[in-house]
């Protein structure tokens, strides 16, 4: 006659035990998968936020000091430049800013930006395995007069920031 309860069939108990073990083992997959990704969420968020304080700095600070000194011309000899050297004068650099590289070898795993001088482009490298997001310092203006070159009294300054470079070039998302 069989018992009506599974737990007092014979290796009842053995099955179940591997049965928790299989289920903790599975649920802590699942964790682990879900902990990656909210890290990866989360560092696309700091990368924005550094990335809109870099670009607050740049378009206040560093605008209101040339046109205050009237040498706003002179910013146009700083496209596809380091910005850091701004951040360094009138702001304040990213903890994770590891300074000037010659080439994109150089970079090391080490999650944090650093400025490309070969590409002039500034780069930052994922600690979370997103890759490497690819930016450009622009500065841009609107050429009224159609002389090829910024003249303050003439053309009209439309931005100078951080822009993130075309996908093609980029390894993240």
């Amino acid at each position: 006659m069989l018992n009506p309860f599974f737990g007092h069939q014979p290796g009842a108990k053995r099955f179940l035990h591997y049965l928790v073990v299989i289920i903790v083992f599975i649920l802590s997959v699942i964790f682990l998968w879900y902990t990656d990704r909210l890290e990866q969420d989360i560092e696309l968020v700091v990368i924005e936020k550094t990335l809109s304080e870099i670009n607050t700095s740049l378009s206040v600070s560093t605008l209101v000091d040339y046109v205050a000194k009237g040498k706003l011309e002179e910013l146009q000899f700083f496209h596809r430049g380091n910005p850091f050297v701004f951040l360094a004068v009138n702001y304040r650099l990213p903890s994770n800013y590891f300074g000037t590289v010659k080439t994109l070898e150089e970079i090391n795993r080490q999650g944090g930006w650093y400025f490309d001088m070969t590409g002039q482009q500034v780069v930052y490298q994922s600690a979370n395995n997103l890759g490497r997001f690819y930016y450009e310092l622009v500065f841009q203006y609107e050429d009224n007069n159609g002389s090829g070159r910024f003249e303050k009294t003439v053309d009209e300054l439309t931005g100078f920031y951080l822009k993130k470079k075309p996908s093609e070039k980029s390894e993240g998302s």
